[in-house]
């Protein structure tokens, strides 16, 4: 599907969910990234080729419309957008990407094909989607994303003979002051670190099993002290005070767990 001619996201919903048989929730996520992206597209010029979505694999295809891959890598990328969505439905959020600490649970996973060509970096990446200009006037930087040990989506990445992570922070219309820009990278900042201490969460059930051996633990020791050391650099303290006077200066009485927690109890 042409992103160009979808105006409503329940369109691309309704057959992401029957050709995947996922719920109401996790395909209108799906659909809301896809659209997203196909929004971003059309900001410099609304003209400009869009991206086209499979629903049935869950592919997005850049604007230039490379051939599709081959049906075993189609059916690759496919069960790796399930394991992220089945993974981040078992901590109550939509993206294992953007993880629990994302303020919107509205936006899913998806799978991209860019074709033959050199993506190695973020920027081949953004050229190929149509998203330079966009990302021109923000952050382009290493995400550090890492599944969870032990996960669906761990043991599906571990199949890929390369891996890199990045993210894109970048306002979505006109420009943004100097107080927001803060703001939003504190946010990232956060986002990234809550992240990564979700791929500790299995390393205490790992503690607990006798046949473990100290030194085939010796890896998630070393990522344990890894995530401690970025807990004590000063941009992450910095934006942890801002996140505590933030919340202790709000009179809101607002539960911002309210839609996790109705997930959870689905």
């Amino acid at each position: 599907m042409n992103l160009a001619s979808v105006y409503n996201r329940n369109d691309l919903a309704r057959p992401v969910a029957a050709a995947n048989d996922l719920d109401h929730l996790s395909s209108a996520a799906i659909a809301s990234t896809a659209l997203m992206i196909g929004e971003i597209q059309s900001f410099v010029d609304d003209n400009s080729p869009r991206s086209t979505f499979d629903p049935t694999s869950l592919i997005l295809f850049p604007p230039s419309s490379p051939p599709p891959p081959t049906d075993p890598i189609q059916q690759y990328l496919l069960r790796l957008v399930r394991a992220a969505q089945a993974d981040a439905t078992d901590i109550a959020c939509s993206s294992i990407l953007a993880g629990q600490g994302s303020e919107s649970d509205d936006t899913g996973d998806i799978a991209v094909w860019l074709g033959d060509g050199n993506f190695a970096t973020p920027d081949g990446v953004l050229e190929a989607l149509g998203l330079s200009d966009w990302a021109a006037g923000g952050e382009i930087a290493a995400s550090n994303f890492a599944a969870s040990p032990g996960s669906r989506l761990d043991g599906l990445l571990g199949e890929m003979e390369d891996l890199f992570s990045f993210r894109v922070s970048a306002a979505m219309t006109g420009g943004i002051s100097d107080t927001q820009a803060t703001l939003q990278s504190q946010i990232q900042v956060l986002t990234d670190l809550q992240n990564r201490l979700q791929s500790l969460r299995n390393i205490p059930l790992l503690l607990l099993k006798p046949s473990i051996s100290t030194p085939t633990l010796r890896p998630e020791f070393q990522q344990v002290q890894e995530i401690a050391d970025t807990i004590r650099t000063e941009h992450i303290q910095e934006a942890l005070r801002a996140g505590r006077d933030s919340l202790a200066g709000d009179t809101s009485d607002l539960n911002p767990n309210l839609r996790r927690e109705n997930r959870k109890r689905r």
